[in-house]
């Protein structure tokens, strides 16, 4: 019989423990491809399969030189490919590389269970990379097996049903302190320490300087730029514009931005125009937040320059969540006299027939710069000028070889041909980059805006206005304004092709699933990812607690753990005294007292067996005696026995058992 003092080193280990746990440890940490490279996934895979090797061929495992050696090159592994001032990686990879060393000693129940632990602290060093909801649904499936593992290596016979079924209770047992941990623990305005989590990451999005043809290029990728949620309906898509870097100087090719400075005046607003709003960035590597023209109201860690365009104060490496007022209709009256300089700067070269042009128009409306906007935009509209995501090489003189001769372009061509005339005929303008429009969700009334929504428009100045958007895009494709553009299409063709609501029933399948997949991660993103302090204290507000200040989460998780442990208490008591009304329990309880006095070590949690075992092998003479009442017992409680007579004898074989 195998006794209770028996070490869990001595209890043999069966192939399909072994199995399970490798495969769900491999699975646990091939994600880390992307993070850590290959060579730490082939690490871990040539351990682990030598390991499946000895349980499936019985081949033999590496002896402690060999262990040393094998750790001698994992460190060597870390040591060259990673750098050691990146704790969250190196941290990592050391983990990884000793828990396929951790592998190759698997020998005992003990090794198993600091196995799948290890195997927990590998699930949660995926979110130092990655906390999409995709991998947080994979890892939490990885998490309820590893579970199931450590349910299975401790019972006698397996059942995969019964295993996963404990498994899953456990967790939801657990899941309801988790949820209230993570609403009520006070949440921190930066974490503990310091994690940069996007070292060499080439990002996606609109740059501080735009060439002619850059915002094409990124017109033609689907990424996710960010996503809006208003509080009442989103403004009509005329108004969508969201408001990235100005561009005021311009060397022919490229425009630049110009001096960063806080706003000297306020700007006038149409109050009834107010928008409000939670925009969630997607990182970009950049400061700028894109809002909707013009923001008025940001948190404090956002400021504001003097050509309205929200800043952070810290480059965006994760995604960010701000809550955002815009007013969509308003008037932008500051131009300083080094601002007019800059809005008529023009580049060294300038076409002979683009002067023409401005002349011309200047000619005709020597004091009207209204018409001589108007003549420009006529002029976009009726010469035939073709909007495409392949305009083509354009040379020495790219606006005037775009205005005259090749007269194919994206928004950033018109946005720059249009702003060099306006400057030519003595307007003051200049360019704004951003995003236009954006897909709204159906199923959650969010807004998503791709890098596909990359725009480029221009601001006049016009005495008496002040600064005045014109988009002379959409003088050439008025659809731009209203619709996306449609990637595909547009990449088979020359012109750029719009998103239709008219499309067969395959394609409207296919995007009501990708509606679905965007409402799930932007209800992520929000609630989860995004629950920051400032949503923790709108949620003391809501439930009446704003009163006690910062203080409330903890003082909310303070009484609720009170509440609970009072709870635990007393259904403890109430166990113990349904225990103590039992009269099987007592007359077990009297044998194990009896046997306690002869000086037997007998702990609480000694099972029936157990506890045989162990007198067994303390009074061998009395073995028959000590079976039987085993024996009698176990039937009552565990089988088919309950007749009083049973119980009767059962209480008379423990009066008179005499040991000593």
């Amino acid at each position: 019989m195998t006794r209770l003092s028996d070490t869990l080193n001595d209890i043999p280990l069966g192939s399909r423990q072994v199995g399970g746990l490798v495969l769900l440890l491999a699975a646990a940490i091939i994600p880390h491809a992307a993070n850590l490279g290959v060579p730490f996934i082939l690490f871990f895979l040539v351990t682990a399969l030598w390991r499946l090797g000895s349980v499936r061929w019985h081949t033999g495992l590496p002896g402690k030189w060999l262990l040393l050696l094998l750790m001698l090159v994992g460190l060597g592994l870390v040591f060259s490919n990673i750098s050691l001032r990146d704790g969250r990686l190196a941290g990592t990879a050391l983990l990884i590389v000793m828990l396929g060393l951790k592998l190759l000693e698997l020998k005992s129940h003990r090794d198993m269970y600091i196995c799948i632990f290890l195997g927990y602290f590998v699930v949660l060093t995926q979110f130092l990379f990655n906390t999409s909801l995709w991998l947080a649904l994979y890892l939490f499936a990885l998490s309820l097996l590893l579970t199931g593992l450590l349910v299975g290596i401790n019972r006698c016979r397996f059942d995969a049903r019964a295993i996963l079924a404990s498994a899953s209770i456990q967790i939801g047992v657990a899941l309801p302190l988790a949820l209230l941990l993570f609403v009520l623990f006070p949440r921190l305005d930066s974490p503990l320490w310091a994690i940069k989590l996007h070292d060499d990451t080439a990002f996606t999005g609109i740059s501080g300087d735009i060439r002619l043809g850059d915002i094409g290029q990124l017109s033609q990728s689907k990424a996710l730029a960010f996503r809006a949620d208003f509080d009442a309906d989103p403004p009509l898509p005329a108004y969508l514009y969201w408001r990235g870097p100005v561009l005021w100087k311009f060397d022919g090719r490229t425009w630049t931005a110009g001096e960063d400075r806080k706003p000297t005046r306020s700007v006038e607003v149409d109050p009834e125009s107010r928008i409000d709003y939670e925009i969630t960035l997607e990182p970009s590597g950049q400061k700028w937040v894109f809002a909707l023209d013009i923001p008025t109201d940001f948190p404090d860690r956002l400021r504001l320059n003097q050509h309205r365009q929200l800043l952070s104060a810290e480059p965006i490496e994760k995604r960010s969540l701000y809550r955002l007022s815009s007013h969509i209709r308003y008037r932008l009256d500051e131009l300083s006299a080094a601002q007019r300089e800059q809005g008529l700067q023009l580049p060294d070269r300038v076409g002979v027939r683009t002067r023409a042009l401005a002349a011309s128009w200047r000619d005709r409306h020597p004091q009207d710069d209204r018409a001589v906007l108007a003549e420009a935009l006529r002029f976009f509209n009726q010469e035939a000028f073709v909007y495409t995501l392949s305009p083509g090489v354009l040379d020495e003189d790219p606006v005037e070889q775009f205005l005259f001769e090749n007269r194919r372009g994206f928004c950033e061509h018109y946005a720059s041909g249009f702003t060099v005339l306006m400057r030519l005929a003595g307007i003051p303008a200049r360019v704004v980059a951003g995003y236009q429009g954006g897909s709204r969700n159906p199923l959650g009334g969010s807004l998503s805006v791709y890098q596909s929504d990359a725009h480029a428009w221009s601001e006049v100045w016009l005495d008496g206005e002040g600064w005045v958007r014109v988009d002379p895009t959409a003088a050439v494709a008025p659809e731009r304004v209203e619709n996306s553009i449609d990637i595909a299409g547009s990449a088979q063709g020359g012109r750029v092709i719009f998103d239709s609501a008219s499309v067969n029933w395959l394609k409207r399948f296919v995007r009501g699933g990708g509606w679905m997949v965007d409402a799930i991660e932007f209800n992520w993103n929000r609630w989860v990812l995004g629950f920051n302090p400032e949503r923790q204290k709108s949620l003391m507000q809501r439930v009446g607690l704003s009163q006690l200040g910062h203080y409330a989460p903890a003082v909310v998780l303070s009484v609720l753990l009170t509440v609970a442990l009072v709870v635990v208490f007393f259904l403890g008591r109430r166990y113990r005294g349904i225990e103590a009304r039992d009269p099987l329990r007592r007359d077990w309880n009297r044998f194990l007292a009896k046997l306690r006095r002869a000086g037997l070590d007998l702990p609480p949690w000694l099972g029936p067996e157990a506890v045989l075992g162990r007198a067994e092998e303390r009074w061998p003479r009395h073995a028959n005696d000590l079976r039987e009442i085993t024996r009698r017992y176990v039937q009552l409680r565990y089988g088919t026995l309950s007749s009083p007579v049973y119980r009767k004898q059962l209480r008379t074989q423990i009066r008179q058992l005499r040991i000593s």
